[in-house]
């Protein structure tokens, strides 16, 4: 049962959170719309440079997730993210290689931390079985993207993670843009990896 995870930006207001014992370091921060920070994980050190929960978990928070393909049989470094960050989203794919800066690894997984500051996230996954079924499944994910648009709140954009070897991204792409029609939406994201196996993928959905 393959998914497919898609991530809805729309900008909202919201309340702050009210952070008592880090509220000098939230204020020194306030200027910038979106916060950004890189951790990673490895079998031999475990996570590295995680960023603190108590400043960085929030609704406004998304985590990207690109793991190599051997999580799959072992999870439990994205259970345990998920517990660190009960409040962020959680989203990611496999890979055929994890990139970080000028790195590229193998067996690790690579996090992109984004906090924003005025942005509302919204989530839907839904079942891809074959490459037939993409141009369907992209009509759904488009009509569920204009169902989420209010008049005082419009779509900013789309990330797109897809399992990489049951779906046709361009068909994909197709049918998210032919339920949106007129409206001209960025979107982004890429099919899942295996490096160069082609056996299985898999995408981080939280």
């Amino acid at each position: 049962n393959k998914v497919f995870t898609i991530v809805v930006l729309r900008c909202a207001p919201i309340v702050p959170r009210n952070y008592s014992q880090t509220k000098d370091k939230i204020e020194k921060d306030r200027s910038k719309k979106v916060r950004i920070a890189e951790a990673r994980f490895s079998l031999d050190q475990g996570w590295d440079k995680l960023p603190d929960p108590i400043l960085w978990d929030s609704e406004q928070t998304m985590v990207l997730a690109f793991c190599a393909p051997s999580f799959f049989d072992t999870p439990a470094p994205i259970a345990e993210l998920k517990s660190k960050y009960p409040r962020s989203f959680i989203l990611g794919c496999s890979t055929s290689g994890e990139i970080q800066g000028p790195h590229v690894f193998d067996s690790s997984i690579v996090l992109s931390f984004c906090r924003f500051d005025k942005t509302r996230f919204e989530v839907m996954s839904a079942p891809i079985f074959k490459p037939e079924e993409s141009t369907d499944v992209g009509v759904k994910l488009g009509d569920f993207l204009r169902s989420k648009q209010t008049p005082t709140e419009k779509l900013k954009g789309a990330l797109v993670f897809s399992d990489g070897l049951n779906a046709n991204g361009t068909n994909l792409i197709a049918g998210i843009n032919s339920s949106l029609k007129e409206q001209s939406v960025p979107i982004g994201g890429g099919l899942a990896g295996d490096g160069n196996a082609f056996k299985r993928t898999f995408v981080v959905c939280d």
